[in-house]
């Protein structure tokens, strides 16, 4: 069964999930938040973070091999180091996705809701503007952009590890999901003056990696909040407030030295 998915996966036109075609991906917003925080979705929510942490890497080369022949990982993480620097947030969403609706439903109630559409060739992007129409957050539905969609989820699951969705980057960095993100024990801290936002020795916004430091998997923690547990959890632990509000200050401070 798994071999007959991965083989559809290869040869589709698009990014596919779990739960694509299941009767939860056609319900409404409204049914999928419901579900995501049901128990049942619950328990869902807990076997993904398991497979992720016990067969991660394993899946990270079945999503790279869904990509195709073509697929560069260079390029590709080129491309997303562009994209996850081009607004204060970023999210790369499946459209469909529970947990997708639930993180974007979050992020709208600290006031990322109002929704200006770029009309960009081959991609499926809306940027959120605040009231003076400075973008705040970037989303991509990764399952509306085709085979660039396939190669974007391939070179996330090169540079932090993570094959679901959604994948949430505050300042150029991955917050992980809704409900999962980066163990806790991993080396450093990006706790400063007692608040969880950059290590001392990252250049939010601004850092770039080269084409190497990109493909390498020793170099997830230059991609992600290392002590993050997810988007729910930072949101509950009033973490989520500060690293909007500091990402944000980031983004104004750059374009205007720009």
């Amino acid at each position: 069964m798994v071999a007959d998915a991965h083989a559809r996966h290869v040869s589709g036109d698009r990014a596919l999930h779990l739960l694509q075609g299941s009767p939860i991906s056609a319900a409404s917003d409204r049914a999928k938040l419901e579900f995501a925080s049901s128990p049942v979705g619950r328990a869902v929510a807990q076997f993904v973070q398991w497979e992720q942490t016990v067969l991660g890497e394993w899946k990270a080369g079945l999503i790279q091999e869904a990509a195709g022949p073509e697929y560069n990982a260079d390029q590709a993480c080129e491309e997303l180091h562009m994209l996850v620097n081009s607004a204060p947030v970023v999210v790369f969403s499946f459209s469909d996705c529970p947990w997708c609706v639930a993180a974007k439903a979050l992020l709208a109630e600290y006031g990322l809701q109002k929704v200006l559409r770029q009309e960009t060739a081959g991609t499926d992007t809306n940027a959120v503007g605040d009231e003076n129409g400075q973008v705040q957050l970037a989303l991509h539905e990764i399952d509306k952009m085709g085979k660039r969609g396939k190669r974007i989820r391939a070179a996330l699951a090169t540079v932090t590890g993570r094959t679901s969705m959604p994948n949430v980057f505050i300042s150029g960095r991955s917050v992980g999901g809704f409900t999962d993100g980066y163990a806790t024990e991993r080396e450093g801290s990006d706790r400063i003056d007692g608040s969880i936002f950059v290590q001392s020795d990252a250049i939010p916004i601004q850092a770039i990696l080269s084409s190497e430091e990109a493909s390498s998997l020793a170099n997830i923690g230059k991609w992600t909040w290392r002590r993050s547990a997810g988007l729910e959890s930072l949101h509950n632990s009033g973490d989520l407030r500060v690293m909007l509000q500091k990402a944000r200050a980031i983004m104004h401070t750059t374009r205007r030295a720009s």
